[in-house]
């Protein structure tokens, strides 16, 4: 089965709710592609359907699908990095002057694809924070890697001198279980402010109290918590 990470968990969610049992079902491999996917949720998805989930890069904007994860970095939840096809596609790493980072520092993922018949894709700027390593694979393949997308260049949320990732706190929250959530940033007093709504059947104070302060050592941010009922941050979304 194929689809995006959020709508194959969805999907696990619909079976579910209809008696059926995802992991019981003929399913057996996933591949997912379009949305980034935390480590906690690519083994969230494995569980619910009983099946190997493999995560795939591709571009619209280059009609390339450039790499997918190979079975040792599958069992790493990704953190070892996808096989880059590099047949059909170039994958570089560029700093903010457009040079070429070193093996394993992330930078602007630049694509020049040898598959795009319509017009020139050269050193097509994605504007995603990547890195690629040459390094071998464990698993024998010799091609380079793509390490795991960390988030969009101009998506970091910067909150009191700190830089931080939304792909980071989504990792953070589902390391308690947390499914649905929001986070808003916002100035105030001047000065810079991050709230956490997090969806839960109760409201759990200790719960909140304990993912404010492992946000606070993670990030040196200590966010604002809040609760919110199940499925009430989706009007405010457009999520679920």
């Amino acid at each position: 089965i194929y689809g995006t990470a959020s709508y194959i968990r969805h999907l696990a969610e619909v079976a579910k709710a209809e008696g059926i049992d995802p992991a019981q079902t003929a399913v057996r491999k996933i591949v997912t592609a379009g949305e980034m996917v935390s480590p906690l949720l690519r083994k969230e998805i494995e569980e619910l359907w009983g099946a190997e989930m493999y995560d795939l890069f591709g571009t619209v904007d280059t009609q390339t699908w450039s790499s997918i994860d190979c079975a040792y970095s599958r069992q790493k939840f990704g953190e070892t990095g996808m096989h880059i096809w590099e047949d059909a596609v170039k994958i570089e790493i560029l700093d903010e002057q457009g040079q070429h980072c070193a093996d394993g520092e992330y930078g602007n993922l630049t694509i020049t694809s040898w598959a795009y018949k319509n017009s020139p894709r050269i050193r097509y700027s994605m504007g995603d924070a990547a890195a690629v390593t040459e390094q071998p694979c464990p698993c024998g393949c010799g091609l380079a890697r793509m390490l795991p997308v960390r988030g969009r260049m101009d998506d970091m949320i910067r909150i009191k001198a700190q830089n931080i990732y939304p792909m980071a706190i989504e990792n953070l929250l589902k390391s308690f279980g947390v499914v649905e959530y929001m986070v808003e940033t916002f100035t105030e007093g001047g000065s810079d402010h991050i709230a956490i709504t997090v969806e839960h059947p109760t409201e759990d104070q200790a719960m909140l109290n304990q993912i404010e302060k492992k946000f606070a050592a993670t990030f040196n941010v200590t966010p604002i918590m809040k609760w919110a009922a199940p499925g009430s941050t989706a009007p405010m979304t457009g999520a679920g």
